[in-house]
């Protein structure tokens, strides 16, 4: 006993017992504590000693007064004890994710995790069984931006508990908040200045929150997003002196950084939930410049619950047509009369009345829903149409808004022309309007939809003409049929004297392009007198019609006048004139007979001139020649202009003119005008360029800008931003309370979803033997789960970790790279049918403990694959390994550590279940004769192996599960669902292999017809058991009597 208090603390009462349970030799700290009153430690194991820097029980015991609260430091025992007290209230036994601070014999202090367990003690009452895990063990600066210097957003969530708890100590307040910084339009600087430029910039924001705020909690999290955790007082005068002060760090692109703040308090959400919110706040701020700050209020919640509600009620609203449609009258400034209508969207919801548009498409729209709505209102028009025609009513062209995710989230040429063709509408009377937000879409892209919805037969319009920029560039890229000039304009009429001039300009532009124009928000007469005036096409506005559900009654504008139909055959005589019968008809040839190649060679960018050269059908372009090139783009080919002027095209570059020729058709031959961006296959660099026609047939225009630096910087800046959502996503699936399995196999569909494996798993490892114990497979894909079990080490992970070196994870983008220069792991691969496959190690501290692996996954081009599975990875391992902590912790609580077999607190569980039962149960009640003697004589390592040979020999017999070691030299037996008869044949077999073992052990058998009674059985073989045992020493006794005398003789 005095060597085991050398090293360790144990309570006098509970030491044999701990010793003889093997609990000295559990890995990591351990210690047991009563619940109640003094809240007196128990035991201690040498792990524990160790964090509190004490070399023997007596320095512990000295250290902590022998009590729990000797452990903690002041100032976080009553957080402790609240804590406890909290948990325990749950209903759960656990204590889970338990911080607190303490402080060590030589004064350090420490940040320590608790996992426990409450147990109720024959003898102690209730104790908790704990494990203690040292937080700085763990490697907290795994996760420090190298930009910054300031931890990111691993170190957020791993922290973010110990850092409330240690503000709340160092400030003596709870009064905290937390604030998201964004720094607002950042894409621009990376995009226009450079990589160097924007890390400067986060460099100099990182500064001036470090000085700012320079006692509290920073973070970076992904991109130009920061984190920071500070006391409520002062907060917002702190916030203006960042502001400003960010606003002068340059001159003439002044920074704006926006800040949303959660107000933390007695709040019991989490500090990630907590970021959230804050980060929600700041979505609401627009200007960043004046309006630059926002507190998360209880409004704001309100106005994200009923976003969420929007959200998640899209569909129930459609098939429960809370969505109607209402139109709103077009009508033709030439004639007066309805020429159209717009179909608009209306959201009459049960719950919350008539919901604004206002509200819910632009909640849609960011949820990438809208495509749902828009459609459904395509639908609801049609149906309109065809009751017009049931009817006989007045039968007109209508529109429907098209917003520009749509086109992302499916083929929205084609959903709306398999509608209009099953509803057998002419496609002439359907057109589509498209937001001017389509400047943020791929340029090529958007003409092709364009393009084929006139195919279709479609008119396309652009909505909101002049709410955005690059208006003018919108009108010269892209071939609307109609411009609406956005509502705005009718606002400021009357208000502003540029206005007219300004419309007047831009209506005689779309004249001279022959492009139509209809004005929204329309009010009064003057406005509808002024818009003729000008040659506005068509008008539209609470002057002449508020938007409607479908009716046949007669509108009436506000002059008093009855609004008539037009007959759409006739629109097309009419379309391009005004009263005044003026012509808007437009011939954009332009008639030079000759090149000015003076004013080309001083163009500042690269340029050329090519002759094109079409196939026998004149069809389609097969070859170029080069007519004139200026300096700067022989500077970019890298050729002299004698090397391409009179060459062809294919000479030059013979495996490229595919990608160039189908564009020079277009130009030379159609008279389009071109701007695309291409991956140059010439240069090996991305190209931006503008092909158009030139004066004379057959030849056509280039010019190029290298956006290739720009191109990669903003893919990777993208990239880095999507990849940092996506593990923020997934670790919010670890930070759920859901049973650990239903956590592991979330987490791995949810990367599944995103990286598209054929197989996603987690294989763990003790260094001896492999087990896949988590799969998620793609569908049609058999899991492999089964084979991968028991597998041992060598010869499989090990060459894993030999492939791994020093990196963070190992790809293999082609197995058969490794055919010749490492064959073993090319087998292994090639056997679970693998041609590409990633790793990422899952550590315990420094000790691989696994890997989390994908085989044949989909590199996603917007999404860092392996720095996203090796971040996660980070965040399993420590699932794992605090999983593995509490299943330790069950089984000590439940196991015999001797033995392996269960213990008394799993025989009262048992006990207590088969108790509600009607079940027959076998009972055997065990006592091992002559323990005692073998301590004595041979000492207690020959008794143990007594105890230990013994445990082996019922558990071969009866089963490991049905064995239980109740005492010292106890153990019983449990059967369930045995019938008599069986029960006697077992009681005879196990007589007789006990007689011919070197055991010996007194036995007591009782057979329990129902479980109800089970107590009186257990009573009843225990009375055997004794009775036998008596038989025993009596027979022993008398033995060693019969000697004596023969030895006195």
């Amino acid at each position: 006993m005095e060597n085991a208090r050398s090293s360790e603390f144990l309570n006098p009462k509970f030491g044999r017992q701990y010793v003889a349970n093997g609990l000295s030799n559990i890995p990591g700290a351990f210690f047991v504590y009563c619940s109640n009153g003094e809240e007196e430690l128990l035991y201690a194991n040498k792990e524990l000693l160790k964090i509190f820097e004490c070399e023997t029980g007596e320095q512990f015991l000295e250290l902590s007064e022998g009590h729990f609260k000797g452990l903690v430091h002041p100032d976080d025992i009553h957080a402790a004890r609240t804590s406890i007290r909290r948990q325990l209230e749950s209903g759960n036994d656990n204590l889970d994710h338990l911080y607190y601070r303490v402080i060590t014999r030589t004064g350090k202090v420490k940040s320590v995790v608790e996992f426990g367990r409450l147990f109720r003690d024959p003898e102690h009452g209730e104790v908790f069984y704990v494990f203690l895990v040292d937080v700085q063990s763990k490697r907290q600066n795994f996760d420090i931006d190298k930009l910054t210097g300031l931890p990111g957003m691993r170190s957020f969530i791993e922290s973010s508990d110990i850092m409330l708890k240690t503000a709340e100590i160092s400030t003596g307040t709870k009064d905290h908040s937390l604030i998201f910084f964004d720094i607002a339009n950042f894409k621009y600087y990376y995009i226009n200045f450079g990589v160097s430029v924007g890390d400067k910039i986060l460099q100099s924001v990182a500064n001036l929150l470090t000085k700012y705020f320079h006692n509290n909690y920073i973070f970076r999290f992904s991109d130009d997003h920061f984190v920071v955790v500070t006391e409520a007082e002062g907060l917002e005068e702190k916030i203006r002196a960042f502001h400003d002060a960010a606003m002068e760090l340059r001159k003439d692109d002044k920074i704006l950084v926006k800040a949303g703040i959660f107000h933390i308090g007695d709040s019991k959400l989490s500090p990630v939930a907590a970021c959230d919110l804050a980060k929600a706040a700041c979505d609401e701020v627009i200007n960043g410049e004046v309006d630059y700050y926002r507190f998360y209020t209880d409004e704001l919640r309100k106005k994200l619950e009923r976003k969420k509600y929007i959200i998640d009620n899209l569909d129930k609203a459609i098939s429960e047509n809370y969505i109607q449609v209402y139109y709103q009258s077009i009508i033709r400034s030439a004639s007066g009369q309805i020429c159209g209508k717009e179909a608009l969207a209306r959201w009459n919801d049960p719950n919350y009345g008539l919901l604004s548009p206002a509200e819910f498409i632009p909640q849609l729209e960011e949820a990438k829903l809208l495509y749902k709505l828009d459609l459904r209102i395509v639908e609801l028009a049609l149906a309109d149409y065809q009751t017009r025609v049931d009817t006989g009513e007045p039968v007109i062209n209508f529109s429907v808004n098209i917003s520009r995710y749509d086109f992302v989230q499916c083929d929205m040429v084609r959903e709306i022309a398999d509608r209009v063709k099953a509803a057998g509408m002419p496609p002439e009377l359907l057109t589509v309007e498209i937001t001017e937000t389509v400047q943020g879409m791929d340029p090529d892209f958007l003409k092709e939809q364009i393009r084929r919805f006139h195919e279709a037969g479609f008119k396309v319009w652009m909505d909101d003409f002049g709410s955005g920029f690059s208006t003018l560039n919108l009108l010269q890229d892209f071939d609307f049929d109609l411009i609406k000039l956005d509502i705005d304009f009718m606002k400021d009429f009357g208000r502003n004297r540029k206005n007219p001039i300004i419309l007047k300009k831009l209506i005689e532009l779309a004249d001279e392009l022959g492009v139509e124009t209809l004005a929204e928000g329309v009010e009064t007469e003057e406005q509808v007198r002024f818009l003729k005036e000008i040659g506005c096409t068509k008008i539209q506005g609470y002057y002449f019609s508020i938007p409607h559900p479908f009716t046949a009654r007669t509108e009436i504008s506000k002059g008093g006048e009855a609004l008539e139909y037009e007959d759409y055959k006739t629109i097309a005589n009419r379309i391009w004139k005004t009263e005044s019968g003026k012509s808007f008809a437009y011939n954009q040839s332009i008639d030079y007979d000759y090149f000015k190649l003076n004013t080309y060679r001083d163009i500042p960018v690269p340029f050329a001139l090519y002759r094109v050269i079409l196939n026998e059908k004149g069809n389609e372009v097969i070859d170029t020649e080069y007519v004139y090139v200026n300096q700067k783009y022989c500077e970019m080919s890298g050729k002299s202009r004698d090397e391409l002027v009179g060459r062809r095209f294919s000479e030059e570059y013979p495996d490229t003119g595919a990608d160039w020729f189908p564009y020079c058709y277009r130009a030379a031959i159609l008279g389009e005008e071109i701007n695309d961006t291409i991956f140059s296959r010439e240069t090996q660099l991305w190209l931006n360029f503008t092909i158009a026609p030139t004066s004379v047939q057959g030849y056509c225009a280039y010019t190029f800008l290298n956006i290739d630096r720009q191109y990669k910087e903003y893919e990777l800046f993208e990239r880095a931003g999507i990849t940092d959502k996506t593990i923020l996503n997934i670790v919010e699936q670890l930070n759920s309370r859901k049973p650990y399995q239903e956590t592991m196999n979330a987490i791995l569909e949810e990367i599944g979803n995103v990286i598209h494996p054929d197989r996603l798993y987690i294989l763990e490892t003790d260094g001896k033997t492999v087990n896949n114990t988590f799969e998620w497979c793609a569908e049609g894909v058999e899991p492999f789960i089964d084979a991968l079990q028991n597998v041992p080490y060598e010869g499989y992970l090990d060459v894993w970790q030999e492939a791994l070196g020093d990196q963070d994870s190992f790809v293999i983008e082609n197995i058969e790279s490794y055919r010749e220069n490492n064959p073993q792991i090319y087998e292994i691969l090639k056997m679970q049918n693998i041609t590409s496959i990633i790793e990422a190690p899952l550590y315990d501290n420094d000790r691989i403990i696994g890997y989390l692996g994908a085989d044949n996954y989909q590199e996603n081009e917007e999404l860092d694959t392996r720095r996203m599975l090796e971040t996660v990875a980070h965040f399993i391992a420590k699932q794992i390994t605090n999983y593995q902590l509490m299943k330790q912790l069950e089984f000590a609580t439940e196991h015999d550590l001797l033995t392996g077999v269960e213990n008394r607190y799993a025989l009262k569980r048992v006990t207590a279940n088969l108790e509600k039962t009607d079940s027959s149960v076998g009972i055997v009640f065990i006592d091992l004769n002559g323990l005692k003697e073998t301590n004595d004589q041979l000492g207690h390592k020959a008794g143990d192996k007594l105890i230990g040979d013994s445990a082996e020999f019922l558990k071969r017999f009866f089963g490991a599960e049905a064995v239980f070691r109740t005492g010292g030299d106890e153990f019983n037996i449990l059967l369930p669902d045995m019938k008599e008869e069986t029960f006697r044949e077992t009681e005879a077999r196990f007589q007789q292999e006990l007689k011919n073992s070197s055991l010996n052990m007194a036995v007591g058998f009782e057979w329990c017809p129902c479980a109800r009674n089970l107590t009186a059985s257990i009573a009843a073989a225990d009375k055997k058991m004794y009775r036998n045992k008596a038989e025993y020493y009596t027979l022993h006794d008398r033995r060693k009597s019969n000697k004596k005398k023969k030895a006195d003789t």
